[in-house]
């Protein structure tokens, strides 16, 4: 009971399609579930579902799903991030799943409540300087800018990298775009059932430091946990880890001021 109720994100490989990998009856028309009965999947694994969330074509191979007689190839699931890489738009269809079910018009007070109760918490691990712009409203709409033109590639190199770069940004912004939605989402549940409009949705960064950063953004080493716990505990614990991934100033520079906010408010609020 104490478990958490995990929802692993993998996409088509066929269709694009999103996947939903729960064990939750959680549907929706335009993704597919691993529990869809065409499906031989009857016992595929945690372990199995979250190689599924993280497959990345030439690293890991694409998934062949099979028919439920095993006889033929019906899909194959590749890494979540190629939908949507933060998992907001799953949340979006759960928590709509929510709304919809009969028994809060029988009881608006228990919808009220549950409302009251809903945060989400957004863990961003490509490292970004932690004033930069939020995906949530209202700051979400200032993502969107010109990039500095000493910052672009030349024509004849954009032509070479353009189907692999537009791949990789379109994820990053399918995911601030989808965020920011949940967060409107939610407040406008909110106001309907007279709650304070308050922000419900928070986005914590991983911080950019001086230090070297880690290969292929994987985050399990000692350097990010120990700039991760900094922020969590409000002091810089790094000396004691015998790493140096903090800049100098990190508790006074207004940017990490602005990181530790996010995370003030959300310990205030829970």
């Amino acid at each position: 009971g104490m478990l958490p109720r995990l929802i692993l994100n993998a996409a088509s490989a066929q269709t694009g399609a999103p996947v939903l990998q729960t064990a939750l009856d959680l549907q929706h028309p335009l993704a597919r579930h691993m529990r869809d009965t065409r499906f031989g999947l009857d016992h595929m694994t945690l372990s199995e579902a979250v190689h599924n969330s993280a497959r990345f074509p030439f690293l890991s191979p694409a998934g062949t799903v099979r028919s439920k007689d095993g006889t033929h190839a019906v899909d194959h699931w590749v890494d979540g991030g190629y939908f949507e890489n933060s998992g907001t738009w799953a949340l979006q269809v759960l928590l709509q799943r929510w709304a919809q079910l009969p028994q809060w018009e029988l009881n608006p007070q228990g919808w009220r409540d549950l409302l009251s109760r809903v945060r989400v918490i957004v863990l961003t691990n490509d490292p970004v300087r932690a004033d930069s712009a939020s995906w949530l409203p209202p700051d979400g709409v200032s993502i969107v800018g010109v990039s500095d033109a000493s910052t672009m590639p030349s024509s004849w190199m954009m032509e070479f990298i353009a189907p692999a770069k537009g791949l990789f940004a379109a994820r990053t912004a399918r995911a601030q775009s989808e965020t920011f939605r949940l967060a409107q989402m939610l407040a406008q549940w909110r106001s309907q059932a007279k709650l304070p409009v308050e922000p419900v949705t928070y986005q914590l960064k991983m911080p950019q430091t001086s230090a070297e950063t880690p290969s292929m953004n994987w985050f399990i080493n000692r350097r990010s946990s120990c700039v991760l716990r900094s922020y969590v505990e409000g002091r810089d614990v790094c000396p004691q880890a015998g790493v140096s991934a903090m800049p100098l100033g990190w508790d006074q520079a207004s940017g990490y001021q602005r990181y530790r906010a996010e995370l003030t408010r959300l310990q205030l609020q829970l």
